[in-house]
């Protein structure tokens, strides 16, 4: 019983740990992973509950604060319309927590920044009667984060090899 118990309070301190240092290794982190996928999960929530981040955004990017909350709304707390039984929260997606955790943090690379004009854009086409898939589409072709995102990553993935 004393070693069962001993190993699950270490199990429980480093998964604690692994919790608290996943942002501080984001790019060598494969943003299609497993653990990308669970860091993404909680982060979502963290942005959902977070007061403070609207402001320190539009402060470092020069937007107005009613434009980033209404980008935060849009990705984390709004429910859309994904052609499911019911309107739903958007998947949470690692690039888009971390790009939201630069943004925050003053550091914003290119495509985060492709990220608000993105989710602008297609937010403004929803809500003039676009579909949430015709929305995306057209926003991408202006404003591609997704392609900006990957391309990114493929970067720090060469560059952590080399």
């Amino acid at each position: 019983e004393g070693d069962s118990s001993k190993e699950k309070i270490n199990s429980l301190r480093r998964k604690n740990y692994a919790e608290k240092t996943i942002g501080a290794v984001s790019g060598a982190r494969n943003p299609n992973g497993k653990a990308a996928e669970e860091h993404a999960i909680r982060y979502y929530e963290e942005i959902r509950k977070r007061a403070s981040d609207v402001n320190k955004i539009a402060a470092a990017t020069g937007y107005e604060k009613e434009e980033i909350q209404a980008v935060k709304n849009y990705i984390f707390m709004d429910k859309h319309d994904l052609r499911g039984e019911e309107k739903e929260l958007f998947d949470p997606d690692y690039m888009m927590a971390e790009s939201w955790r630069r943004l925050q943090e003053g550091k914003a690379e290119p495509h985060d920044l492709t990220l608000i004009k993105h989710e602008l854009l297609e937010k403004s086409l929803v809500e003039k009667g676009y579909t949430q898939k015709e929305a995306h589409k057209i926003a991408s072709k202006m404003y591609n984060y997704g392609k900006e995102a990957e391309e990114y990553y493929d970067r720090i993935k060469k560059y952590k090899k080399e």
